[in-house]
């Protein structure tokens, strides 16, 4: 779980920072939360909330992509969760920011 949690930060930390998306996914293991702005986060002090309307814009394309993450924004994968499902996650994310670019809130 861990692993797999690691790679989805991985992946889409690697396709924020390399098209210039002000988000960061933050995880412990299985548990993450995507995170707006482009400083860094060591505390709830420390989040940008000029991001807020981008953040929920992301939540709510996200749904047209398949993927629910609860009204806390705090994720978790579980065992069910297998690599095949990771890689759709992932796609779904990717997705959501290029929708997101493309109606113009990037």
């Amino acid at each position: 779980m861990h692993k797999q949690g690691d790679r989805l930060a991985k992946e889409i930390n690697e396709f924020c920072s390399m098209n210039n998306i002000p988000a960061k996914l933050m995880n412990a293991g299985s548990m993450m939360h995507l995170i707006f702005g482009g400083e860094v986060v060591e505390s709830s002090r420390d989040i940008d909330r000029s991001y807020y309307k981008l953040e929920k814009e992301f939540y709510l394309h996200l749904l047209g992509h398949n993927v629910i993450v609860p009204g806390i924004h705090l994720a978790f994968i579980s065992y069910a969760h297998t690599p095949e499902v990771i890689d759709d996650v992932i796609t779904a994310f990717k997705n959501t920011f290029e929708d997101l670019r493309n109606d113009g809130y990037l």
